[in-house]
């Protein structure tokens, strides 16, 4: 959300869209503390703090996509599909069940993981050149 906010953010308001994205963490920890006040039962905490999340989710279909971001999930996608399908009837013959949910788990984990990282792996390498650059 962070890199959302100060993309669509021009160069001059960035550090104030920044700060207030981390000054709305703070504010939720506010509420939480005001909720926990009201709903002394732990379930009725658990729902109440469930049914705001569940409200902030119904806001995602306004928040805009980063450009930057599709065009190269699009591409690692259409690799890692490649990859599957001519990977999936080996790994049926050579494994057995048990160790081949396991594998599949812990690569499934290892992607999320990668997917998450990437975006920032990039912005690292452009950053390292431009290092580079100046030594």
């Amino acid at each position: 959300m962070f890199l959302l906010v100060t993309e669509v953010s021009g160069p001059s308001h960035r550090g104030i869209a920044g700060t207030s994205i981390c000054l709305m963490f703070t504010l939720g920890e506010f509420v939480l503390v005001g909720l926990a006040w009201a709903l002394p039962h732990w379930r009725n905490l658990t729902l109440a703090a469930g049914l705001l999340t569940a409200g902030s989710l119904l806001l995602f279909p306004w928040v805009p996509e980063s450009a930057r971001h599709v065009t190269f999930s699009l591409g690692a996608a259409a690799e890692l599909a490649v990859a599957l399908i001519a990977l999936s009837p080996y790994t049926s013959e050579l494994f057995p069940t048990s160790h081949r949910a396991t594998a599949m788990g812990i690569f499934a984990q290892a992607a999320r993981v990668g997917s998450i990282a990437a975006p920032s792996m990039i912005m690292l390498g452009s950053i390292a050149a431009l290092c580079v650059t100046a030594l």
